[in-house]
């Protein structure tokens, strides 16, 4: 798992979405970077890279001891560049792993 927050924004492009089930679309490089923003000052919130469905996606646990993650985020790209969309979505999913 890892905290690197920088190097995820930094993977975001000036048209990117954060379109959450309980909260406004977010647009922008900026405006999603807030997002993860305010998760890296949560002590103990880290992400890692996982695949469910065939589909590359972005594990977040809010606890580090914890085996299942919180929340995934489903990415999605145009072309093959940066991440352009991100949803959030709550999920009990085992572990993430690579099929």
């Amino acid at each position: 798992m890892s905290r690197d927050w920088d190097g995820l924004r930094a993977m975001l492009t000036d048209d990117v979405k954060l379109d959450q089930s309980l909260n406004p679309l977010r647009g922008g490089r900026a405006d999603v970077g807030l997002f993860f923003t305010l998760h890296a000052k949560i002590d103990g919130v880290s992400v890692a890279p996982a695949w469910l469905e065939g589909r590359e996606v972005i594990a977040v646990f809010e606890d580090r001891a914890d085996l299942k993650p919180s929340y995934i985020l489903w990415l999605e790209w145009a072309m093959a560049g940066p991440v352009s969309s991100a949803t959030t979505a709550m999920s009990a999913m085992s572990p993430p792993t690579q099929s």
